[in-house]
Parts: structure tokens; C-alpha cells; sequence
């Protein structure tokens, strides 16, 4: 903030709406907009965004490791793709590459970086199929790991399957029936970004490196007993990376 500030740097971005928020003293016509409420919210930004994109990649290069077969297939797709762009990772590149893209989200299926949502009723509500009424302003644990492994939307789900997610496998099942990146009016507004940095990232390892298991860790993972809901690996994530 001090930087933009003394060097009169604006620009469109989320930060700068915060920064403006906070000099107004208010935000969406809401007052009282303090500097907690602007540091909260700047740091929900870097650690939403930073640690959710190295755990994706971290995540996605462990299947990439035990599956050669979808690594090699990523990384053609890659080659082919980036010989129209002269060989240079752009932004049109990056979005023709669908296969790297359905394994990012077949990653973040097998390994969701949160394990539950919670939401709150915003009326009463009855659940359909039964004689149960949620009230309003209950709390709602949805588990976002139990949908994800159930075989009526995934089956076999303890396998690694980018095609899971071609356009034709998404159409046929709920869209509640993948949690990657929350689902409503409150899903998760850095859901393009983190998909661009997480491909950005693994096109520029598979393009340079061969990506193999390390004896130090088990497959599949092994996990922390902890209070978080963030899956947290046991053995840390080592892997075994050949310069091509």
C-alpha cells in the first residue's frame, strides 16, 4: 500500500479496491471500513491464493509421478500447442491446453484443499426426500471429500482420471457434485486465477522436467490427524524431478 502510494500506482485490481475502501472509511456503502478490515482481507488474498495454487501443483505432479502414461500425454499436449505460439508459454496458449486443465481439476477433485464448507440457512429449508427442515441461520458442515469420492458421481474414485472432466463427463453429473472451488453466489471469486497459475506452473515443469516417485513418500498419501480442515501430507511431498 505505501508503495502505490508513494509512487501513485493504481491499478484495476482487488488490492486497490481495498486500499480505496479503507481511505473512504467504507465499503459497498457499508461504513466503518478500519485498517483490521483492510489487512484481514489483503491477507485472505495472498494466503487463498498462494498456499491453495502450491498445494494444487504439489498435489498434481504426485499423480503425475505414479501415472507416466498422463504425464506423458500432458506434455505432448503442451509441445504441440506451445510449436503454434513459437515455442512462447502465452495466455492463448495456456487456455488451449485442456488436458493440463481437466488434471488440475481431477487433482483438486482426489485432493480438495478444504475438506468441509460450511454455510449458514439463509431460510428454513426442507430437504427434499425427507421430513427434516433445516432452520434458518443453522450451520451446514457440507463435506466436500465424501462428494467427491462418491462413486454414483466419480466411480472407481480412488483413481486418477483427468477425463473426468471433458466437457461432456461435467455436463452429465450436478454442478454441486464438484466442490474445487465452492459452488453458489459464494464460490470462490480467484477461481480463474488459481487455474491460470496452476497451469502456468505445470506447463513450465513439464516442459523442462521428467517427473518421477521418491521412495520418501507413500502412495497413495498418507495424511496429518489435524484440527484444520486443510488436507496437510504426513511424509511432506518429495519427488523426483530429471532434466529433459
Amino acid at each position: 500500500m505505501a508503495y502505490r502510494k508513494e509512487n501513485n500506482v493504481h491499478r484495476e485490481d482487488i488490492f486497490n479496491v481495498l486500499m480505496d475502501s479503507y481511505q473512504k472509511g467504507s465499503l459497498d456503502g457499508k461504513e466503518n471500513f478500519t485498517f483490521t478490515n483492510f489487512l484481514g482481507n489483503a491477507m485472505a488474498l495472498f494466503l487463498a491464493n498462494f498456499e491453495t495454487t502450491s498445494r494444487l501443483v504439489q498435489s498434481c505432479l504426485l499423480e503425475l509421478a505414479h501415472n507416466p502414461e498422463i504425464q506423458d500425454r500432458m506434455r505432448n499436449e503442451v509441445r504441440t500447442i506451445l510449436q503454434k505460439y513459437n515455442n512462447k508459454i502465452t495466455y492463448e496458449a495456456i487456455t488451449e491446453m485442456t488436458y493440463v486443465e481437466q488434471a488440475l481439476y481431477e487433482t483438486m477433485r482426489k485432493y480438495p484443499l478444504l475438506t468441509f464448507l460450511s454455510r449458514n440457512a439463509a431460510e428454513d429449508v426442507k430437504v427434499l426426500g425427507s421430513d427434516v427442515i433445516l432452520e434458518k441461520g443453522t450451520l451446514l458442515l457440507i463435506s466436500v471429500q465424501g462428494i467427491h469420492y462418491n462413486p454414483d458421481f466419480y466411480p472407481d474414485p480412488e483413481k486418477y482420471d483427468p477425463d473426468r472432466f471433458t466437457y461432456e463427463a461435467i455436463k452429465s453429473r450436478p454442478s454441486c457434485s464438484f466442490l474445487g472451488f465452492g459452488d453458489g453466489p459464494r464460490n470462490c471469486f480467484g477461481s480463474k486465477l488459481g487455474l491460470l497459475q496452476g497451469k502456468l506452473v505445470i506447463t513450465n515443469i513439464l516442459i523442462n522436467y521428467k517427473i518421477s516417485p521418491s521412495p520418501k513418500v507413500p502412495y497413495p498419501l498418507r495424511y496429518k490427524s489435524t484440527e484444520y480442515s486443510v488436507l496437510m501430507p504426513d511424509t511432506g511431498c518429495w519427488l523426483i524431478m530429471e532434466k529433459i
